[in-house]
C-alpha cells in the first residue's frame, strides 16, 4: 500500500504524458522535423522501459495495483529483482531501501526456519538408512540425491506446466523462468503478467526494433 501511495501519482503523470505526446504527434505529424520524430520515438521507448504502454488513452495507474505492489514486495525481499516494476520517485526509492534493509534479513531468517522444516523428511531418511546398516558415504549420497531430485521436480520440472497453462509459454520458457527465479538471477525478460498485456508489450518492442511507425498514416 505504501509503494502504491508513493508511486501511483507519478505513474498517472507518465500516462498523461504518453497520451499528450501521441495526440500532439497526430495533430502535427505532417509538419514535424526529423529531430521531432526522433524525440517522439525516444520518449515512447523510455516510457515502455518504465512499463508505461503508449496504447489507448488510459491515464490511470495500472502498474502499482495492490497485487503488483504485493508481488514487488516479495521480489524485493527475496532478492530476485526482476526489474519490471520498480519505484521511480525519490520517496518510493528511499522506502524501497528501508524496506529491503529490514525485509531481506527477516526473509533470510524465515527461509532458514523453512529449510529446517523441509529437511526433516531427509533427516528421517538418513536415520532410516543408517539403521539398515548402510555406510555413511552411501547414506550421504542417497540423501543428497533425493534432495536434488525432489527440489528439481518441485521447482524446475513441474512449474513450467503451470506457466504453459496460465501464461501461454513453451515448456522451455517455463524452465528458463523457473531456473532464473529460483536461482535469484531475475533477468526480468519473462515475468508473470496478463497474457494480453504481455503480448502488447512484446509487439511494441518488436515494432521499435524493426523501425515500423507506431502511428498509422506516418
Amino acid at each position: 500500500m505504501i509503494f502504491r501511495a508513493l508511486e501511483q501519482d507519478f505513474e498517472v503523470e507518465l500516462q498523461q504524458l504518453a497520451v499528450h505526446m501521441k495526440t500532439d504527434f497526430l495533430r502535427h505529424r505532417s509538419n514535424m522535423t526529423q529531430e521531432d520524430v526522433d524525440l517522439f520515438v525516444q520518449t515512447m521507448a523510455s516510457l515502455i522501459l518504465l512499463e508505461i504502454l503508449p496504447i489507448g488513452n488510459k491515464t490511470n495507474a495500472v502498474s502499482w495495483t495492490f497485487k503488483n505492489s504485493l508481488i514487488t514486495c516479495v521480489i524485493i525481499v527475496s532478492t530476485i529483482g526482476y526489474g519490471t516494476i520498480f519505484p521511480r520517485t525519490a520517496g518510493g526509492q528511499m522506502f524501497c531501501v528501508v524496506f529491503a534493509a529490514i525485509g531481506i534479513p527477516l526473509t533470510i531468517m524465515f527461509f532458514k526456519c523453512l529449510s529446517d522444516v523441509v529437511s526433516l523428511p531427509f533427516a528421517k531418511l538418513e536415520n532410516y538408512l543408517e539403521q539398515k546398516g548402510i555406510n555413511e558415504k552411501n547414506v550421504c549420497l542417497w540423501k543428497n540425491l533425493c534432495f536434488i531430485t525432489t527440489g528439481s521436480l518441485l521447482f524446475v520440472v513441474l512449474p513450467p506446466f503451470v506457466f504453459m497453462a496460465l501464461e501461454n509459454w513453451t515448456y522451455i520458457e517455463g524452465i528458463y523462468y523457473s531456473f532464473t527465479t529460483i536461482s535469484a538471477i531475475g533477468f526480468g525478460d519473462y515475468t508473470i503478467a496478463h497474457v494480453k498485456e504481455q503480448w502488447r508489450l512484446q509487439r511494441i518492442m518488436y515494432t521499435f526494433r524493426k523501425g515500423i511507425p507506431l502511428v498509422p498514416g506516418y
